[in-house]
């Protein structure tokens, strides 16, 4: 029983109250995500698949102009996956015209996610050795690349001092993504430069972040992927170690007779993050960090000595930073947590005179820096918010202030909205500027747009965005792009629109991908790109082929239906999660499932109901996998006739204390009692001949015959008579 008093002041019970309720599903620590229920793909080898790029640039600088320029550029990239021992192993070949001097480089790695239970003895979930990036160092940020080892006893859990991650990957051409925090829409963001997409600096809240990416194809296609972080919390248990460790060999590679402009080092760099659980409540944090300086490049190496604690519900956080260069001392301390409108988070950062990459910023190392967030749902209305305040101390005295807020309505499925602003003063000026973001998508036609408008110190537009897109059919696309650059209002040059129009087509042969731009600056610009991926049909001669996805880095399942005779079941829906549309299987009986990500909860499902013979029956209507990446899984679905019998039993009274016994020819039996009416009914039967037998209650044989279950709904053609 709770007894709520209306006072000015709340009770220091009535606030305990109020906190619990409001952070009861915070845990201390994350909960494992078990994947006891679910079959790895646990072979040691497989053949590869491959993924070829090919593209051609011709531009043309001032059209027609006295200064007009020409050039020619052609790219080409080869991407491998496999399982090779065990590992999954991944290489990438790439080259371009302008290196004619270079031959093709190459980037090749091995690693494995281990998710199996029990745990194995090292606690190792992530592993990778070979060429490695774009781990961070959980101190500095500063990302590995070169040749090295990777390993951790985490998968998704946020290290990051600022508690911010960035999720970016691979975007295909005429895709589009849109990210979702908890299934609030939180960032809309069209096709990134390069064939990526990239959401940059994203804030995580307490406790389990539940991400995830929803993707648009060209042709029509929907995807998803699910990513969870933990952020906050302690990431062991008590009495639980865990750890994170990375040592590589900055700008070495293991192939490296082709690489231009860069200066390697034979020094290795190491990175090591510890955690011990004391309680449940208190984890002590000790590691090691190696990093190059922003401004020398010398490298230097720091440590650090912390604690985490948690508190009804709030997460905080002290670190002592050490610097064994030049023997200076820094502070870490920050805290999160639930309030009733969002996630609050603070923290402050004293570096000194320490020159460590997180502290520098515009040109220089920062004495200081501080900074509040607050995010969530604004209450009653549902609309995400975000809103940070960051100031910044450099070691000359100079103040560097940020402002950020930012409101994502989403009005309706495909109608979406995002407003943000971001007010700065620094010592060079104060800058002022919002941005704006409309999506709509009607059926195959989508519009987005984009208007960047500069506050202060001066009022303007800056530029102007527009995107249609129309998706002809299921392998055809079209896309039109506007901007227009108000230069006029900031510096001599006229104002500068730029029109492009690209198009997509999926043939037998590949996908072919063609962008024309040009702008009116007389500057032309003509795009073509070729895309196939292709690898080996498991366990068959075949050679598959895929022009819509890149598959080097992507688990897929081939999946075959066949009947007890190992004859194809065409025409059979197959749904995956993630997929939003099921597949449907080719006269072979199977279908090429692509584009699922690997070491993620992967739910297959077949609609029996798709089945065209009644009388066919899988072995199962639902399969949980765990795959992996650059691979293609077999799973054969054999499927078996199966029929009813139906009769009936006359001639006595009290029929139903007899019993009916279908006897197989293995000498397997199933046995039922008639209704009161004589009736009787045997399902899910499998097809073949039969013994039929009626009994008494004390096992008197009344009579016997032969039956042969050929239909999926048979009916003796007489009544037995007893």
């Amino acid at each position: 029983m709770q007894l709520d008093i209306d006072a000015e002041q709340k009770l220091p019970l009535t606030r305990r109250l109020e906190s619990q309720t409001l952070r009861q599903n915070i845990r201390p620590y994350p909960e494992y995500d078990s994947f006891a229920n679910y079959q790895f793909d646990n072979r040691q080898l497989s053949m590869p698949v491959a993924d070829l790029t090919l593209q051609h640039n011709f531009n043309v600088r001032d059209l027609h102009g006295e200064n007009e320029t020409r050039s020619n550029y052609s790219f080409y990239q080869l991407d491998t996956g496999m399982l090779a021992g065990g590992l999954d192993v991944y290489a990438s070949f790439f080259g371009d015209s302008e290196n004619k001097d270079y031959g093709p480089r190459a980037r090749i790695t091995a690693g494995r996610t281990f998710l199996d239970e029990p745990k194995n003895a090292l606690n190792l979930v992530n592993f990778e050795m070979g060429d490695i990036t774009g781990y961070n160092s959980t101190l500095f940020n500063n990302s590995a690349n070169g040749r090295g080892v990777f390993a951790s006893s985490f998968k998704d859990l946020v290290l990051s001092a600022d508690k911010t991650i960035d999720i970016s990957g691979p975007l295909s051409a005429g895709w589009e993504v849109e990210l979702y925090l908890d299934d609030q829409l939180i960032a809309f963001r069209q096709a990134g430069i390069n064939g990526r997409y990239s959401f940059p600096n994203i804030p995580v809240n307490y406790g389990l972040n539940r991400f995830k990416l929803v993707f648009y194809g060209p042709y029509g296609e929907i995807q998803t992927e699910e990513r969870n972080f933990y952020s906050g919390t302690s990431p062991v248990k008590k009495g639980e170690f865990g750890y994170t460790f990375n040592a590589y060999q900055k700008d070495h590679y293991l192939l490296e007779d082709n690489e231009p402009w860069l200066n390697p080092t034979n020094k290795p760099t190491i990175d090591f993050m510890g955690y011990y659980g004391l309680n449940d409540e208190t984890t002590l944090i000790s590691g090691l960090s190696q990093t190059y300086n922003s401004a020398t490049y010398d490298l230097q190496t720091f440590g650090t000595v912390g604690a985490q604690y948690i508190y009804d519900g709030a997460s905080l956080q002290y670190n002592t930073l050490f610097d064994f260069t030049d023997a200076n001392i820094g502070h870490h301390f920050d805290i999160q947590g639930d309030v009733k409108i969002g996630t609050i988070f603070a923290r402050y950062d004293y570096y000194g005179e320490m020159e460590v990459p997180a502290a520098y910023y515009n040109d220089e190392f920062m004495k200081d820096i501080a900074e509040v967030r607050l995010s969530g749902n604004l209450p009653y209305l549902f609309v995400p918010y975000y809103l940070s305040y960051v100031e910044r101390n450099s070691q000359d005295a100079e103040k560097y202030q940020e402002l950020h807020t930012r409101l994502s309505p989403n009005f309706m499925r495909y109608y979406n909205l995002s407003i943000e602003n971001i007010l700065s003063k620094a010592p060079q000026g104060n800058t002022d500027y919002l941005l704006l973001l409309l999506q709509a998508q009607y059926g195959r036609l989508g519009f987005h747009s984009q208007v960047r408008t500069n506050i202060s110190p001066e009022s303007y537009v800056q530029s102007l965005n527009q995107q249609i897109d129309y998706r002809w059919d299921k392998n055809t696309y079209f896309q039109f792009n506007w901007d227009h650059d108000y230069r006029s209002k900031y510096s001599d040059l006229p104002d500068v629109d730029t029109f492009s129009v690209s198009a997509g087509r999926i043939f037998d042969f590949g996908g072919l991908n063609l962008g024309v731009s040009y702008d009116t600056d007389n500057n032309a610009s003509v795009m073509l790109t070729y895309n196939l991926s292709f690898g080996k049909v498991p366990g068959e001669s075949r050679v598959f082929t895929d022009a819509e996805t890149k598959m080097s880095k992507q688990a897929a399942i081939y999946a075959k239906v066949v009947d007890e005779n190992e004859k194809p079941v065409e025409n059979t829906k197959i749904q995956i999660s993630g997929l939003q549309e099921p597949l449907t299987t080719d006269e072979n009986g199977g279908v090429l499932i692509s584009d699922i990500e690997p070491y993620q909860k992967t739910v297959l499902t077949l609609d029996q109901e798709s089945i065209e013979d009644i009388a066919l029956v899988p072995e199962f209507d639902e399969k949980k996998l765990v795959l992996r990446p650059g691979t293609v899984y077999p799973l054969t679905i054999k499927c078996s006739h199966r029929g009813g019998l139906e009769g009936y039993l006359t001639g006595r009274a009290n029929l139903s204390s007899y019993r009916v016994i279908l006897t197989d020819k293995a000498g397997n039996s199933t046995s039922k009692s008639p209704e009161d009416d004589g009736s009787f009914i045997f399902e899910n039967m499998v097809f073949g001949e039969y013994v039929l037998q009626v009994v008494t209650h004390e096992g008197v044989l009344l009579h016997k015959q032969n039956v042969d279950v050929h239909e999926a709904f048979y009916t003796l053609a007489e009544a037995i008579r007893l």
